[in-house]
């Protein structure tokens, strides 16, 4: 009952965001971006983002929370889109844990990997079946007859994927073999002409780019001023493909510009915004780059200001009937580089410490078969020993490791999936794997703890934790106001589709 209750009341309050309009919207332009964080967008773009997005026609919420403890950017985006979690829109995570007929576990092929279809400009293959739920475009493309236009684009396949939904007209992403933009067959417009004559990654990584902070020349009062610890100067990052290529690219603010450049050739000839049909643009943009080591670090700060030019480049250029959407997804990098003394849960120790205690109590070696860098924990079933005992056996003995913040076995998690809604540990647990690829038993570590598989630095995993994120919905017809109730992640879904006059994807 309390989940229904925190959406109820925030639509009542927003009250003037949802009057009548005139005139249905031509173009919905929707930005999702990874590690949008309400504070930092406070302290560094608010003012400059408000003139773009003028007050009297922006309704903002500024505390959007994730209903989960940890999750990757694909699984929050699609809770973002689909309004649902993992359970009931079938995406876990980019790469999710499976298990073959076998019973032998890999994590090697995207959630979206499909047989049926081949891809363009790539050797993935893949399409939006694994979507379980409707997503936002899909409830846009149903509610204008399938004439709206759908088109997404991201730097990686899973959100541009999840952004298109099973109907949209094209998807496009950058491979990161070809280092070009790629789609798949599954889309029926394929990849047209001015998708390829865009400028592709490839060409700037072969002539080397530099990542260097926006203001050079004002750079300690812009940055400085901010950050809580002395900075020697400026940085500066070589990205060529000798240099990571791509990867490393991705993971700077300079990817959003190559999204923009691409959303810009769209909305010159794919015909979005020109008819009667509301059409759905969405795009994936990130302020989380891999560089940086504490939240106010000069890296993190110029991915908020690279930011912010987007979206100016991209509000040129909508009509004037157009609504724009940014929301965070609720979720961030851990940042505790330069600590001499960190919290870490190492993988290999557990496994080996769990195993000689399971082998005291059975007599039998090697029952843990495997623990993974997100917490799942799988065993190998063997005649004499009560699977559930042995589920229950291991999470107790789990909860005695230091870092570890919960543990719960498979078996629970089925028998009281529904019960536990309103517990984040439980839904974490949850969601972190489709029921017949999940984990024996699933643990979590605490705040501020990282995992690593090994004792080598390299095996360090960064850690995502849940933080306040930012939703902006502004257009010609949308009424000023400003909200500070708590709103989980997936009800932005329900809000956005309450301002287009569609059905949510889910209730």
């Amino acid at each position: 009952m309390n989940r229904l209750l925190v959406p109820l009341v925030v639509l009542m309050a927003a009250g003037p965001a949802f009057k009548t309009y005139a005139q249905a919207p031509r173009l919905v332009v929707m930005l999702t971006v990874e590690g949008l964080r309400t504070d930092i967008l406070e302290a560094t773009i608010e003012g400059p983002l408000s003139e773009i997005l003028r007050k009297d026609q922006t309704q903002i919420y500024t505390d959007v929370r994730h209903p989960l403890l940890k999750a990757d950017a694909a699984s929050s985006m699609a809770i973002l889109h689909t309004g649902t979690t993992a359970a009931q829109n079938g995406i876990p995570a980019r790469k999710p844990i499976l298990r073959d007929a076998h019973g032998r576990i890999n994590s090697h092929q995207s959630v979206f990997f499909d047989t049926d279809y081949i891809g363009y400009a790539t050797a993935d293959r893949l399409s939006p079946l694994a979507l379980t739920a409707p997503t936002i475009s899909d409830k846009l493309k149903s509610a204008t007859q399938g004439l709206g236009l759908v088109y997404s684009i991201a730097p990686n396949a899973e959100e541009a994927i999840i952004g298109g939904g099973q109907y949209a007209n094209g998807v496009y992403w950058i491979d990161n073999s070809s280092e070009r933009w790629a789609s798949s067959t599954y889309y029926q417009n394929g990849k047209p002409w001015y998708v390829d004559k865009t400028v592709n990654p490839s060409t700037k990584l072969d002539k080397g780019v530099v990542w260097s902070p926006l203001y050079q020349a004002d750079f300690a009062e812009r940055y400085g001023d901010l950050i809580p610890y002395p900075i020697e100067q400026p940085f500066s990052y070589p990205l060529s493909r000798n240099n990571s290529g791509i990867i490393s690219y991705k993971g700077t603010p300079l990817i959003n510009e190559e999204v923009t450049q691409l959303a810009l050739a769209l909305l010159e000839s794919s015909g979005l915004g020109r008819d009667k049909s509301t059409d759905f643009l969405s795009l994936y943009y990130t302020v989380e780059p891999t560089k940086g080591d504490c939240d106010l670090s000069p890296e993190v700060l110029d991915s908020y200001y690279r930011f912010l030019n987007e979206v100016k480049k991209l509000k040129k250029r909508l009509p004037n009937t157009s609504i724009l959407i940014i929301s965070g997804d609720a979720m961030a990098l851990e940042r505790i580089g330069g600590l001499k003394e960190q919290r870490i849960f190492y993988i290999n120790r557990c496994l080996a410490l769990t195993n000689m205690y399971l082998a005291a109590e059975y007599g039998q070696k090697g029952l843990v078969k495997e623990i993974t860098q997100d917490g799942q924990v799988f065993l190998n079933q063997v005649e004499g020993v009560n699977p559930e005992e042995l589920e229950t056996a291991v999470a107790s003995f789990l909860l005695e490791f230091s870092g570890v913040q919960y543990a719960l076995t498979n078996t629970e998690l089925k028998r009281r999936s529904l019960s536990e809604e309103s517990n984040r540990a439980w839904q974490t647990s949850l969601n972190i794997s489709l029921h017949k690829h999940r984990g024996d038993v699933i643990f979590g570590v605490l705040p501020g703890w990282i995992v690593s598989q090994d004792d080598t630095e390299q095996s360090v995993s960064p850690s995502q934790a849940p933080v306040a994120s930012p939703l902006f919905i502004s257009g010609p017809n949308v009424s000023g106001g400003k909200h500070s109730e708590p709103i989980d992640l997936r009800y932005v879904s329900n809000i956005v589709c309450h301002t287009l006059r569609i059905r949510p994807p889910t209730p």
